[in-house]
């Protein structure tokens, strides 16, 4: 069940990039632009990328056990948006500051958060495993 919610969550995650990507070339040409040019919008992709790519690891080695290790990173960044969205109004689709106006941006970007995705599951991935490595051997607490 977790592993199909996450499968729904990724979709409409990128459904809803996609919508405010079209949304924004709607609104005009000084404001059309790939949704990654402000912290709100990066972190909806950070997230939805790290829950991707942590379910390719699920399916590509067969195993369920980290999930709730890389969902605490997920859920802390959707905390965050939450607060920053309600402190800040962050969800407003703005225009492109001038620095940003390259084509660069949409390669750049995107690469840098692919980075983050999987950096974060390899640091939840490394986590676990000092946890597990642990508690093998004081017998305190088993993850498996």
């Amino acid at each position: 069940l977790g592993s199909k919610l996450a499968w729904v969550a990724v979709t409409l995650a990128l459904v809803g990039t996609m919508v405010r990507w079209y949304e924004g070339h709607q609104m005009g040409p000084d404001i059309g632009h790939i949704p990654v040019s402000n912290l709100y919008e990066v972190f909806v992709l950070f997230c939805w990328l790290t829950t991707l790519f942590y379910l390719y690891y699920e399916a590509q080695y067969r195993t369920r056990a980290l999930g709730a290790f890389v969902m605490l990173v997920v859920s802390a960044a959707v905390g965050f948006l939450l607060w920053y969205t309600l402190v800040r109004d962050a969800q407003q689709i703005q225009p492109l500051v001038p620095a940003l106006q390259s084509w660069w941006m949409k390669l750049h970007v995107p690469a840098n958060f692919i980075g983050y995705g999987t950096f974060s599951l390899a640091a939840m991935v490394a986590f676990a495993y000092l946890i597990k490595q642990q508690a093998t051997e004081t017998q305190w607490y088993r993850l498996t």
